[in-house]
């Protein structure tokens, strides 16, 4: 909630809010209806959090800030008073506005980790002075403004008055490489309506609501055809996740003002609108003046219910991608490790030395499948690709030879758990189990066995069925799953 709406909330005693709130989405409020209820400024639901003076004024302070440090790089421990400057002028900035702010702000985090690698050298880690300019990432210790340059932009390499001198240039170079491999953190963005945009570090997010970034920090707002309706800076660790929601305007409140004063018995209201509402102190009410009075809303959860009634019966709700399976359709991908028994590798390798390693493997495993859910049950289907990699681990299949396993399969079962039935190629139809549980929001730990029964497969009229040996795999894997359409 942006701070505006927390300091008038604070306002409030929390004794006062016994009887519950009550929101008026019109002038003037009606004093004979609910009086108990102690009455909240709309501008507490639907803030207004665009761009203020400050905003601006702090982008132009910091173009003069670097312009003004820039010659101290020439006079003894200036890099001092660059760093502490520049520190002071970069935190200032909460909001980009578009590509030359952009480029600006890189600029003075190349320029700043500059000075601060040219003076720490590789004390970086251990002196007390250079802790506000130090970062940790993925257990390494970085130069931070050069951890926020490269989240800016990834590919951008500094021009040469940003680092002037090689040992620095090739340490932001190998920085740079550690943190374009360092797992990605994630924007989660909730529904936007018409004509919003995702703005990540003045430029306009690709379509989607998981936008993966950088680790580092980044500069986020949402905007639509009003201008900015909201925005924040946050640091983002690897893996991590922030969650940005457009808060409702004041003509959103305009607008179920509007659709109150039909008086339905129960109205849904949009997530973010609700989601704004539960911020308030049980229990949240709406009221709205109509032709013959005033009516008044208590909202329960997504559902404005006209006061008197009762709420319908509760149903599941989901918003957006989710690890957990659910009525609808979902795709899932996972990478792992696995173990793969096979005798006929011995037996269709003569030269193989008749030993555990030569009949058991140890083997990446990759895989994907499509699940349809409905209620407790799941159906499905999926191909795991196993790849052995020892020497003797692959099987003569016609003129050539298979090193890599693959598993196509057929499931059913519950959510956590299902039974699998299929094929393991070449010449093995299988049966398995398998299951998933989520970890973590996007991540779910997966894991597998299979048995697969060697098929009887003809060699012509003089020779006897070819039948392979039976073969197990067990795997264990890390996976994600999306749910683009519900059922």
């Amino acid at each position: 909630m942006p701070l505006i709406a927390l300091l008038l909330l604070a306002l409030f005693a929390p004794s006062a809010w016994a009887g519950g709130s009550v929101v008026w989405l019109s002038d003037p409020p009606d004093p004979a209806l609910a009086p108990d209820l102690t009455r909240v400024p709309r501008r507490v639901v639907a803030p207004a959090t665009g761009l203020n003076p400050e905003d601006i004024a702090a982008i132009d302070t910091l173009r003069e800030e670097l312009a003004a440090v820039r010659p101290l790089v020439h006079e003894f421990d200036g890099e001092l008073e660059i760093m502490s400057r520049l520190q002071a002028a970069i935190e200032d900035v909460e909001f980009l506005r578009d590509a030359s702010d952009r480029d600006l702000l890189y600029r003075a985090l190349a320029f700043q980790g500059f000075a601060v690698r040219r003076y720490f050298q590789d004390q970086i880690g251990t002196e007390a002075a250079a802790a506000p300019y130090r970062i940790v990432v993925g257990g390494l210790v970085e130069v931070r403004p050069w951890v926020d340059a490269v989240a800016l932009d990834p590919e951008r390499k500094p021009q040469t008055d940003d680092i002037s001198e090689e040992p620095e240039l090739r340490a932001f170079d190998e920085a740079r490489a550690r943190l374009k491999v360092a797992p990605q953190a994630t924007v989660v963005l909730a529904e936007l309506p018409n004509q919003a945009a995702l703005l990540i570090d003045g430029r306009v997010a690709a379509a989607g609501l998981r936008v993966r970034v950088t680790p580092g920090k980044h500069y986020l707002a949402i905007k639509d055809a009003d201008g900015v309706r909201a925005h924040s800076d946050v640091r983002m660790a690897p893996s991590g996740e922030f969650r940005m929601e457009l808060p409702p305007s004041e003509r959103d409140l305009v607008l179920l003002a509007v659709m109150l004063r039909e008086k339905p018995a129960t109205l849904t209201l949009e997530d973010r609108i609700a989601a704004a509402f539960a911020r308030l102190p049980p229990t949240p009410h709406v009221a709205v003046r109509t032709g013959d009075g005033s009516v008044l809303y208590r909202i329960d959860e997504n559902l404005a219910i006209r006061a008197g009634d009762t709420a319908p019966a509760p149903t599941t709700r989901r918003t957006g991608p989710t690890l957990q399976v659910g009525d609808g359709l979902s795709f899932g991908a996972h990478a792992g490790i696995g173990w793969l028994y096979d005798a006929q590798y011995v037996l269709e390798n003569p030269d193989a030395p008749r030993t555990s390693g030569s009949v058991n493997a140890v083997s990446p495993v990759l895989g994907f499948d499509g699940l349809a859910s409905f209620g407790p049950a799941v159906f499905g289907a999926g191909l795991d690709v196993t790849i052995p990699t020892g020497t003797w681990h692959t099987l003569p299949v016609g003129v050539g030879s298979w090193r890599v396993r693959p598993h196509l399969y057929a499931v059913g079962g519950i959510p956590q758990v299902q039974l699998t039935l299929g094929a393991l190629l070449p010449w093995h139809a299988a049966v398995g189990v398998r299951g998933q549980l989520p970890i973590s929001p996007g991540v779910e730990l997966r894991g597998a066995y299979v048995q697969g029964f060697g098929l009887a497969l003809s060699q012509g009229e003089d020779l006897p069925d070819f039948v392979a040996r039976p073969a197990h795999t067990l795997s264990i894997s890390i996976g994600s799953r999306i749910r683009p359409l519900e059922l």
